[in-house]
C-alpha cells in the first residue's frame, strides 16, 4: 500500500513538472475546431472561413457569442477566441477592406421608427471593436418599416467606394387587415468613414433569397422575389441607386391573394464576371441550325461552339497600330480581340455612343436587354 502511494505521488510529480516544463504543448493539445450543425440549410450563413497572411480565419455563431478560430496553412488549429455578440439577432460576416464586419439584429414588436433594429459593428483585424452604424426603420421608404430584421432571408455585403451594402430581408408592421405584417427586400447603405447607415431601398414583395456583389460602378442584385413570380436581377448605379431589373426566371401561376406562393424554386447564390458575355437569348442559331446538326453560331461572341477552331490568337510583339471603324457589334468584338493581342487599338464611331444599331433595337418594349452588349464592352474598354 506504501509503495502505491509513492508511486501515486512521483506520478503527479513528474505530471506537473511536465506542465511547468511545456505548457504550451498542453494548451494546443486541448484546441479542437468547434462542430458546426450541417444538418440543415439556412440562408443565413452561420460559418464563413477566410484566408488570411499565416492561414485561415473561422468566424461562427454560437448561441450568446461569435467564435473565432485561426488555422494554419495545413487546416491546423492554432488559436481560439470568443466575443459577445451585442444584440440577439445573428446576421452575419463580412470581412472588409478596412476591417471586420458582424451584423446583428433585434425584433421591434413595438413598431418604433425610432428603435435601431440593426447593428453593424466594425472591428479591425485583432478584433478590436472600431465602430457601429445603428439602423432603424426609414418610414419615408415603401417597406421602410422593420418588425423583424432578417426574416425569411439572407443577409449578404459587399463594398465600393467607401460604402459597405447589405441587403437581407425583413417583416414590416402589422398590417390590420391580414393581422401580420408584409415579408419583403431590404438594402442597407452604410458609410465606412463616419459609420453611419439607412436603409435605401426596400419593399414588401416577399423576397425570400437576396444576393449582392459589385464590379465597377455597379451593384447587382439576386433575388428571389415571390411577389414578382421570378427570380430577378438588378443592376444599380452605385452612385445614384438608380436600378434596371430583368426577369431570369418566371415562377408562373397567378396571384389570388396576399399569402406567398410556392415559387418552386431555389436562388444559392451569384458571382459577378468580367470576362463572360452576357447572352440575350435570342437562341436564334439554336432553333434555325441545331435540328439540321449544324453547329450553333452566337450573334454576341464569334468563338462561342469554335473555341478549339480558333484556338488562341498570337500575341502582337510590335504593338501595332490599328484603327477600327464602326462602334456596333462587330466592331467591338474586333477591338477587344484586337487590344487583347497586345495592339494599339483606336475605335472610331460618328455616334456619341457605342452599340450601333443596338441603340436602336433596345428602344422597343421588352428589348431592353440588347442594351446589354454595349453596357458589356463599355465596361471592357
Amino acid at each position: 500500500m506504501k509503495k502505491i502511494k509513492k508511486l501515486t505521488s512521483l506520478l503527479f510529480c513528474c505530471l506537473f513538472l511536465y506542465l511547468l516544463a511545456f505548457p504550451g504543448q498542453v494548451q494546443a493539445a486541448s484546441l479542437t475546431p468547434t462542430a458546426q450543425d450541417n444538418l440543415s440549410v439556412k440562408l443565413r450563413r452561420s460559418s464563413d472561413l477566410i484566408s488570411i497572411s499565416n492561414g485561415y480565419m473561422r468566424v461562427f455563431r454560437k448561441t450568446n457569442s461569435v467564435g473565432i478560430e485561426y488555422y494554419d496553412n495545413s487546416l491546423q488549429i492554432t488559436d481560439k477566441r470568443e466575443i459577445p455578440m451585442e444584440l440577439p439577432l445573428w446576421g452575419g460576416f463580412y470581412a472588409g477592406s478596412d476591417g471586420y464586419y458582424l451584423v446583428e439584429g433585434q425584433n421591434n414588436t413595438a413598431e418604433d421608427n425610432s428603435a435601431e433594429v440593426i447593428r453593424v459593428i466594425r472591428y479591425d483585424t485583432n478584433w478590436n471593436r472600431s465602430g457601429a452604424a445603428s439602423i432603424t426603420s426609414n418610414p419615408d421608404l415603401f417597406g421602410g418599416e422593420v418588425r423583424y430584421p432578417f426574416d425569411y432571408g439572407c443577409v449578404e455585403m459587399t463594398e465600393t467606394n467607401g460604402t459597405l451594402y447589405i441587403v437581407t430581408g425583413h417583416e414590416g408592421y402589422v398590417d390590420k387587415s391580414v393581422g401580420q405584417g408584409h415579408q419583403g427586400f431590404l438594402m442597407i447603405a452604410v458609410d465606412q468613414a463616419s459609420m453611419t447607415g439607412k436603409i435605401v431601398s426596400c419593399d414588401l414583395w416577399h423576397s425570400f433569397a437576396q444576393y449582392i456583389k459589385s464590379q465597377s460602378s455597379y451593384l447587382y442584385v439576386l433575388e428571389q422575389s415571390e411577389g414578382s413570380r421570378c427570380t430577378k436581377l438588378s443592376r444599380y448605379d452605385s452612385t445614384t441607386l438608380d436600378e434596371k431589373t430583368i426577369e431570369l426566371l418566371p415562377y408562373g401561376g397567378s396571384r389570388t391573394s396576399v399569402w406567398a406562393l410556392n415559387c418552386y424554386a431555389s436562388v444559392d447564390g451569384m458571382a459577378v464576371s468580367a470576362d463572360s458575355i452576357n447572352c440575350l437569348r435570342c437562341f436564334e442559331s439554336l432553333n434555325a441550325w441545331m435540328g439540321a446538326g449544324i453547329p450553333a453560331e452566337c450573334a454576341v461572341n464569334p468563338r462561342a461552339c469554335r473555341e478549339r477552331l480558333y484556338g488562341n490568337a498570337e500575341y502582337d510583339t510590335q504593338e501595332h497600330k490599328v484603327v477600327v471603324v464602326g462602334g456596333g457589334p462587330c466592331g467591338m468584338i474586333a477591338a477587344k480581340t484586337l487590344a487583347e493581342r497586345g495592339m494599339k487599338v483606336t475605335l472610331v464611331d460618328r455616334q456619341s455612343e457605342l452599340g450601333g444599331t443596338i441603340n436602336l433595337a433596345k428602344k422597343p418594349p421588352f428589348k431592353e436587354r440588347m442594351g446589354w452588349i454595349a453596357d458589356y464592352y463599355n465596361v471592357e474598354f
